[in-house]
C-alpha cells in the first residue's frame, strides 16, 4: 500500500498512527496496573502496625512494606525541591531524636525507624508525586480493605457470638476488644471492634490518617470516607468519636457541593442521639476518659520537666502516646525536640494551604506514635497532595491521563 491509499475511507498513515497509540495505552494501563497492585500491597503493609513481634523487637510487616513501596518506585526516580526539603528536615528531626532517645533513655530504635522512614517517605514521593489519582486510588483501597476486616468481625460476632481475633494468630497478642466501654444490646455488651489493629484506638488513628489524607486529595466526601467515620464513631474509641465529628464538621468548609454534608449531618445527629448515653459514658470513663487525658496533661507540666523531657517509652505509656504528638515530644525530649518537630511540620506545610494544616494537625491529635512509618508516609502524602491549587483535577499529567493520547 501507498501512504496515500485509504481503507474504509482512513487513510493507512492515520491506522498506523491509532494503532502505535493504542499500543502505547495498552503499555500505560499494563504498567499502571501493576505499580497500583504493588502500591496498595505496600501501603497495606505499612498500616499494620500493630502486628509486633517481640522477638524480634519490630512490626516485619510494616518493614517489608516500606521496602516494597521503595522498590516500586525505583522504577521512575523523581525528585523535587519539596522532596529534599522534606527529607533534609527529617533527617535533621530523627537525629536529633535518637541522639534524645540515646542519652536520656537508652534507646536504640529510633536508628532502625529512621532507615525504614527513608524508605517510606522516599518510595511515597518515587511512586505517587505527579500521579494524584493513583494516590488517591491507593489510599481508597486500602482504607476499605480496613473497613472490610472490622465489618468482618462485626458480621462474624452477631452470627457466631464469638469475637473474630486477626492478630493472635500471628503475633500471640490478644486484640484488645473487651471492656467496658462498648454499648450495651439487650444486656449484653458488644465488643470493641477493631479491625487489624490491636485496639479500637489504633484503628481509628490509622483510619483517620488515611482518611483525611485521601480527602485532601479529592476534596470530597465519598462513600470510602462515610463508612470510614462510620465505624470510628462505632469503635467507641475516643479519638474516632472525637475526630468523626470534628472532621464532618471541618468538610463542611471545604467541600465543593456542601449539600452532600447537610445530608450526612442529620444522619449522623440522629446516629449520635441513640447511641449518646454510650457515648456520654465512654468520653467520661475512668482514666482513658477527657478528664483522664486533661490529668495527663497537668503531668506532664506539673511531674515532669518539659525543657529537657524526662518520660520514656516504657513508663506511662498511657502519657506518652495517647495525648497527640506534640505533647509526647514535649515530654519526652522536652521543648527542644518539640521545636525541631515544628521544622517537620513547617516543611510539610510549605505553601500547602490552610486545608493541609488543618488536616495535618488533626493527625498530630491522635495517639499515632513519632517512630511509626506511617506518620512519615501521611506526611509525605500531604506534601504531594495538598498543595493550594487541587492536584486531583488540575495536575496537567492527570488530566492527560485521563483523557489518553491524543489521537489526531
Amino acid at each position: 500500500m501507498n501512504p496515500g491509499k485509504a481503507v474504509f475511507g482512513v487513510h493507512v498513515n492515520h491506522l498506523e498512527s491509532y494503532k502505535r497509540q493504542f499500543l502505547m495505552l495498552k503499555r500505560y494501563a499494563k504498567n499502571t496496573g501493576v505499580m497500583k497492585i504493588s502500591s496498595v500491597v505496600a501501603v497495606f503493609l505499612i498500616s499494620l502496625q500493630s502486628f509486633y513481634f517481640h522477638t524480634i523487637g519490630a512490626s516485619l510487616l510494616t518493614v517489608f512494606g516500606s521496602v516494597l513501596l521503595l522498590a516500586t518506585g525505583l522504577s521512575r526516580i523523581f525528585f523535587s525541591p519539596r522532596m529534599i526539603l522534606f527529607l533534609v528536615a527529617v533527617f535533621f528531626f530523627f537525629t536529633y531524636h535518637s541522639f534524645v532517645s540515646i542519652y536520656s533513655h537508652s534507646s536504640y530504635s529510633p536508628l532502625f525507624s529512621f532507615v525504614v522512614t527513608v524508605f517510606t517517605v522516599c518510595g511515597a514521593f518515587f511512586v505517587f508525586s505527579n500521579n494524584p489519582r493513583l494516590l488517591t486510588d491507593v489510599l481508597g483501597l486500602v482504607i476499605s480493605i480496613h473497613i472490610f476486616f472490622y465489618l468482618l468481625q462485626v458480621v462474624y460476632w452477631f452470627t457466631f457470638g464469638e469475637y473474630l481475633d486477626f492478630l493472635e494468630p500471628v503475633t500471640g497478642d490478644t486484640q484488645r476488644y473487651s471492656s467496658q466501654k462498648g454499648m450495651l444490646l439487650d444486656g449484653e455488651r458488644v465488643p470493641r471492634f477493631t479491625g487489624l489493629f490491636n485496639e479500637p484506638g489504633s484503628y481509628s488513628t490509622y483510619l483517620f490518617s488515611l482518611a483525611a489524607v485521601r480527602f485532601l486529595a479529592v476534596r470530597k466526601l465519598d462513600r470510602i470516607l462515610i463508612f470510614a467515620l462510620a465505624s470510628m464513631v462505632l469503635s467507641f474509641s475516643l479519638f474516632g468519636i472525637v475526630l468523626s465529628f470534628l472532621f464532618l464538621v471541618f468538610a463542611l468548609f471545604v467541600v465543593r457541593e456542601r449539600r452532600t454534608v447537610w445530608f450526612l449531618a442529620p444522619l449522623f445527629l440522629v446516629a449520635a442521639y441513640v447511641i449518646f448515653p454510650e457515648v456520654e459514658r465512654r468520653l467520661s470513663s475512668d482514666f482513658s476518659g477527657l478528664d483522664g487525658r486533661f490529668q495527663v496533661v497537668d503531668n506532664i507540666f506539673i511531674l515532669r520537666n518539659f525543657l529537657y523531657g524526662s518520660l520514656s517509652y516504657g513508663e506511662a505509656s498511657f502519657a506518652a502516646n495517647d495525648t497527640g504528638v506534640f505533647l509526647f515530644l514535649l515530654s519526652y525530649g522536652g521543648i527542644g525536640e518539640l521545636l525541631v518537630f515544628l521544622i517537620v511540620v513547617v516543611s510539610v506545610l510549605y505553601s500547602r494551604g490552610w486545608i493541609a494544616a488543618c488536616v495535618l494537625i488533626m493527625i498530630l491529635s491522635t495517639k499515632i506514635k513519632i517512630n511509626y512509618p506511617m506518620l512519615w508516609f501521611v506526611m509525605a502524602c500531604i506534601v504531594i497532595a495538598g498543595s493550594r491549587t487541587q492536584l486531583y483535577y488540575n495536575n496537567a499529567s492527570f488530566k492527560n491521563v485521563k483523557a489518553g493520547p491524543s489521537l489526531s
